[in-house]
């Protein structure tokens, strides 16, 4: 098959570029660097595009979309102009193709204490983030776009794993000296899910998918306790026995809100503090029974290869 990513430079991209290059696939992409970066195969063909400007038809079987903008500091004018304009741009370019795959997010809830399932997407819209209400205006536009190809909608919750560029550096902000600095009512119930599953998800739409039109919640089978999760992982990455420094519930919202008033540090803000805070977890039932959609990786059996890479390899930068 020929398959088509855009975003292939990012973490996301480059791991699904990687993986269907190996299993013998041409695979080509787009992103907005010079060049790929080291870890990426080889054998994929690559050329710079910005997605956010009209693009040449593609020429693929399937096109994997995961190039957007993750941010909760960017304005919603770009967001929207990256997540929902760009979107729109591929596909107009996407018209040959035979699937349209696009990786959405778990920022499309507003999490409850429930497991949320597909259909309460943006029922809450304007309680979502910046990012969410982009990534759910995307949505849209592929859900109204009339196609002859098949389409699916794919989200993800918090994607980890090597060559994670985003989410990893924030969590080790998190660690000053032999000490990692955790608000009191960090979520003790919190879908993650590993890129392996992500991809897994992938192949099963690829393969299985019937219907013109599919949304899936994408998660690793278990649901974790973000205390034991950080502790286990910084612990192997800073090769140190770290002690957990609590800061008080009261204490920890006072400072969210000073912040938000002084614009101290940007990334310490409301949204990104309910990330750590908030319960969120992901129903996969629906994804389960219609694809078969079983995930085997998962935190605990994947960590150590996290931390060695963040140690050993040029990834370690983010360190």
């Amino acid at each position: 098959m020929k398959i088509f990513v855009t975003g292939i430079t990012g973490f996301v991209g480059g791991a699904v570029a990687n993986h269907f290059a190996d299993l013998g696939h041409t695979v080509y992409g787009i992103g907005r660097k010079a060049a790929l970066p080291y870890y990426i195969s080889n054998s994929c063909s690559y050329s710079t595009a910005d997605i956010c400007s009209p693009l040449r038809d593609i020429d693929a079987d399937i096109i994997i979309h995961a190039a957007a903008v993750v941010s909760d500091t960017v304005s919603y004018k770009h967001a929207c102009k990256v997540n929902v304009e760009g979107t729109a741009n591929v596909l107009r370019a996407a018209r040959n193709s035979e699937h349209f795959i696009y990786i959405s997010s778990s920022s499309v809830f507003n999490f409850k204490d429930e497991r949320m399932i597909e259909s309460e997407a943006g029922l809450e819209f304007n309680h979502l983030s910046v990012y969410g209400k982009s990534k759910w205006l995307a949505e849209g536009v592929i859900n109204k776009i009339e196609s002859n190809f098949k389409k699916t909608i794919l989200r993800p919750r918090a994607i980890y794993g090597k060559h994670d560029h985003v989410l990893l550096p924030r969590l080790l902000k998190l660690v000053k000296g032999n000490k990692i600095i955790l608000p009191e009512h960090l979520s003790k119930q919190i879908s993650l899910t590993h890129i392996n599953n992500l991809i897994l998800a992938i192949e099963l739409c690829i393969n299985k998918q019937k219907e013109a039109l599919e949304i899936f919640n994408v998660a690793d089978k278990e649901v974790y306790d973000l205390n034991k999760v950080l502790t286990a992982l910084l612990s192997a990455v800073t090769s140190k026995h770290l002690h957990t420094f609590i800061i008080p519930e009261l204490v920890f919202e006072r400072l969210i809100v000073i912040n938000e008033k002084l614009k101290l540090c940007p990334a310490l803000n409301r949204f990104a503090a309910s990330s750590l805070t908030g319960t969120a977890v992901l129903d996969i039932e629906k994804i389960s029974k219609t694809l078969g959609y079983f995930p085997i990786t998962n935190f605990l059996n994947s960590y150590n290869e996290i931390a060695d890479w963040m140690q050993n390899e040029k990834g370690s930068k983010v360190v």
